[in-house]
């Protein structure tokens, strides 16, 4: 007899304005294990929201994290979207990435209880206008 495990889902969402030069990091949501799981995948997006029409460039980058700190051990997915506008010459270009993965085999990440899963959110605007981007992750879990 084969032992079946039901898959379980956590959504994590966010909405970022990307407003002026500096680079702002802040974590909207966080997933907080109630008991132990098996993190066996998850998918992460960026997308804008709306073309602000501003010129300049402006970006957005979302992580799953087990820390509160970008870019370093412990990162499970990222990924970005950025606008870059000019109004002359006309010249417009919007970028997103959607990932999605499941790890193989014996692969999964485990989380004892009270461990947590940051959405990290960073980026930054342009000199003018505001642009928002929108931000959806989901992980993917096993219980034990």
């Amino acid at each position: 007899m084969v032992m079946k495990k039901q898959i379980f889902t956590q959504h994590l969402g966010a909405s970022f304005n990307a407003e002026g030069l500096d680079y702002v990091t802040t974590i909207p949501q966080t997933f907080v294990a109630q008991e132990d799981l098996k993190l066996i995948g998850c998918s992460i997006w960026v997308r804008l929201g709306a073309i602000s029409q501003n010129d300049g460039e402006s970006k957005c980058e979302a992580e799953l994290s087990q820390n509160g700190v970008s870019d370093q051990p412990g990162t499970i997915a990222k990924a970005g979207a950025y606008e870059q506008w000019n109004t002359a010459p006309p010249f417009g270009v919007v970028n997103h990435e959607n990932i999605v993965t499941m790890f193989a085999g014996d692969n999964f990440i485990r989380l004892a209880e009270a461990d947590v899963v940051n959405l990290i959110v960073s980026g930054h605007g342009k000199s003018a206008g505001v642009s928002n981007y929108l931000v959806s992750a989901r992980l993917y879990y096993i219980k034990g």
